[in-house]
């Protein structure tokens, strides 16, 4: 019983050792998280080895760096390796990843209170209060972007091309050299390009690197990924685009990343030449040891791919341990979980301990600002020379731009470019013409090349070489066509095509800037504005009846048709009124019942006399005293239809209505009658003015409902692409009907 009595309290006091020295244990080792893009695992573990081993070299303790990877964009893949470091209760992760895959990273670390250093992250929206749980190596692309507009003023490059990939690092990179450029006049013709699409397809920037060709730029700046930045380069070499007179300037991710633009490690020769700009890395001998270590890991590699991401990662490392291995051990495991979703109460501590320390790196001092930001700001311009990116200036945030070096340019050049195509002097043009009067005429003898030609257009091209100094030739198409596209297999025909396929420099002559030749040329500004028109032949006879022009036979049978309409109204109102002369005598009849009416009426009428001689005496009978007031035929048929037909004309007749109605109905009729006489004069003014007198076409589609007249249109020129493109069938069948012409003399004769 006592042996199995101490048997049983050795297992107790055994059980309880290991229940307390296993957490001691545990919390002596330093843990650090780092997280990556899977195709970096190749170099970036060997960073992690030699961070591992210095920091135990440094520490005295155990050190475990702790790597999760994450497969291309997918946000699925990079949520999951930042959880799996948080799970592994890391107390700080260093991330090497892009902007916006940082961007996932801290969103999700942070949630559970776990600082992020960043290597390689610039975005300048990143650091911001949201995130506050964010420390970046790297300085903002803020300052990249006032390192090449300092460069491109110190050259006075002030004609530029902004080329750029379309996610957050391309985007982002270049909005604050956008915003320094637009602050300073001098600059102008800013071309902005976004490489659409995915770096991975056959056409990626094909569309962007054309209109970069066919533009007058000649100097570029390059922001993309290092892995896009090749497949731009090798297609702009292919057209020509790295040549002596460009420039191109790349940002740090591809100056610190320059082994994507090798093929099988051999550098394309047009390289030579490129500028760059990185984050500076101090050349000191921690660096050189850094080189050592890293190559005695990776032999095959040797130290030859070491850039500032693998050295701001390495920094990023060691000091995250040397500071952990400071703080106790409460601090070096968080306890956090994705899975059970706890969160790290001290995390808070740790981020502010990381913002107020200060530690010294192969990058030299590193300390952060209150929103972590790297206070450092040092920036080396770089120029690939014998297969590398070799630093031949630096900018600092007070010392500004320096260039210690000389450079070479592209084509081996030691003279920068001219920086634009400003200067045409020794330039020779093959210039597309058509014969066609007043602006290019040619001349058959007595005269040799050039000098056969005159007109507006080649009066023009004359100035222009005298004053800019270049050479020139004429060259007509042999189709003898301006340039249009056929609707059915969308090809090009006369000197348009010549310039698509570039057997011409440029088109001097009155071409049409039609939307459509848009699309595959360009314009220069208008020499000269013009409509479209069509000629009609006017008839020469004289219209007899020219002053019923101004209206059409509707309108002159309505105003008839209303003159008797008015007539009969005013007429019966005059009969029927009580109040009008005719009508009161009807109803004095009416409503008279004086006795003697009759005698007296016979009695007037037997004497020969009439009311108006008994004016003086007073009458009881109402029909006398009516008839004696006025003539009762004033306003007959006839006299109302001379009333109301001499307000055509602007006149008055003698007799006017008496009654009320009446008279407001013929003063609507003259009002009616003196907007219609302003309308006739001012359309028979016009009418005259225009002089075209017989002419019975007011559109082109009249032309269809004619069988007078002829037309047709000349073949391969605006008006004829205008009407084929549009979906009016009319205007389709007007060039289907009409004649074909070959030119404007074809037009004339014809």
């Amino acid at each position: 019983e006592y042996k199995s009595y101490l048997r049983k309290s050795f297992y107790v006091m055994l059980r309880s050792f290991i229940l307390v020295s296993v957490p001691v244990l545990a919390l002596s080792v330093l843990r650090i998280g780092f997280i990556h893009s899977q195709s970096r695992q190749n170099n970036l573990k060997y960073i992690a080895e030699v961070a591992k081993a210095d920091l135990e070299s440094q520490t005295g303790q155990t050190v475990e760096i702790i790597t999760r990877t994450f497969q291309g964009n997918s946000v699925r893949s990079i949520v999951d390796a930042t959880c799996g470091l948080v799970d592994s209760e890391v107390p700080i992760i260093v991330s090497e990843s892009s902007s916006s895959h940082t961007e996932l990273q801290i969103d999700t670390s942070q949630y559970y209170n776990i600082p992020l250093i960043s290597s390689s992250a610039t975005n300048p929206f990143l650091n911001s209060e949201s995130r506050p749980y964010l420390l970046t190596m790297l300085s903002s692309d803020y300052y990249q972007s006032q390192v090449i507009y300092d460069f491109l003023v110190e050259y006075q490059y002030f004609q530029v091309t902004l080329m750029s990939s379309t996610d957050s690092y391309g985007v982002n990179g270049l909005i604050k050299l956008n915003e320094l450029m637009g602050t300073n006049p001098q600059f102008h013709d800013i071309q902005n390009l976004y490489i659409q699409g995915s770096h991975t397809s056959s056409r990626y920037g094909d569309t962007e690197l054309n209109i970069l060709k066919d533009s007058l730029a000649r100097i570029i700046v390059l922001n993309c990924p290092a892995i896009n930045g090749d497949v731009i380069l090798s297609k702009a070499q292919k057209l020509g685009l790295l040549e002596k007179d460009f420039l191109w300037i790349v940002t740090d991710s591809i100056t610190s990343q320059p082994q994507f633009l090798s093929k099988n490690g051999v550098y394309h020769p047009d390289l030579e030449g490129l500028i760059g700009v990185t984050s500076a890395l101090l050349r000191s001998k921690e660096f050189y040891d850094f080189k050592t270590k890293y190559a005695q890991l990776n032999p095959a590699n040797g130290g030859s791919e070491i850039g500032i991401y693998e050295v701001m990662s390495y920094d990023a490392l060691v000091m995250s341990g040397i500071l952990l291995a400071k703080l106790p051990t409460v601090y070096q495991r968080s306890g956090a979980s994705c899975t059970s979703n706890t969160t790290w109460a001290e995390g808070e501590t740790v981020k502010d301990r990381l913002l107020s320390s200060q530690s010294s790196g192969i990058t030299g001092i590193i300390k952060f600002s209150d929103n972590g930001e790297n206070t450092r700001v040092l920036y080396d311009v770089m120029n690939f020379k014998n297969d590398i990116f070799q630093t031949v200036g630096t900018w600092g945030n007070v010392s500004r731009l320096n260039i210690s070096e000389s450079i070479i340019f592209l084509g081996g050049s030691k003279t920068p470019p001219f920086g634009s195509t400003e200067t045409l002097t020794g330039t020779h043009f093959r210039l597309g013409v058509v014969e066609e009067e007043p602006f290019i005429l040619k001349r058959t003898t007595g005269c040799n090349g050039t000098d056969c030609y005159d007109g507006y257009c080649i009066d023009l091209v004359k100035k222009l070489s005298g004053d800019l100094n270049f050479t020139y030739e004429y060259v007509q198409p042999e189709d003898g066509k301006f340039g249009s596209k056929d609707p059915l297999t969308g090809k090009w025909n006369g000197m348009v095509a010549d310039l698509m396929n570039k057997k011409t420099d440029m088109i001097t002559v009155h071409l049409s800037a039609s939307s459509v030749r848009k699309e595959v040329i360009d314009f220069s500004a208008a020499f000269m504005d013009a409509g479209i028109v069509a000629v009609v032949k006017g008839e020469s006879g004289q219209n007899t009846f020219f002053f019923l022009s101004p209206f059409s036979t509707k309108v002159w049978f309505f105003i008839i048709a209303c003159n008797f309409v008015v007539t009969a109204l005013i007429c019966m109102l005059g009969k029927l009124s009580p109040y009008g002369k005719y009508g009161s005598k009807i109803l004095a009849l009416q409503t008279c019942i004086c006795s003697s009416c009759a005698l007296r009426r016979s009695t007037l009428m037997s004497a020969g006399k009439s009311y108006s001689d008994l004016a003086e005496v007073e009458h009881d009978c109402l029909v006398e005293r009516d008839e004696q007031s006025d003539k009762l035929d004033d306003l007959s048929f006839f006299n109302s239809i001379w009333l109301i037909t001499v307000g055509l004309v602007g006149q008055a007749a003698e007799s006017l209505p008496y009654c009320a109605s009446a008279r407001a109905l013929l003063f609507s009729w003259w009002l009616f009658i003196l907007v219609i006489i302003s309308m006739y004069t001012a359309n028979l003014t016009a009418f005259l003015t225009l002089s075209n007198l017989g002419i019975t076409l007011n559109s082109v589609k009249d032309l269809l409902k004619q069988n007078e007249y002829r037309w047709g249109l000349i073949g391969s020129r605006y008006p004829e692409s205008l009407l084929l493109n549009n979906l009016d069938k009319d205007y389709i069948e007007l060039v289907n009907k009409g004649e074909k012409l070959r030119d404007l003399n074809h037009a004339l004769e014809t």
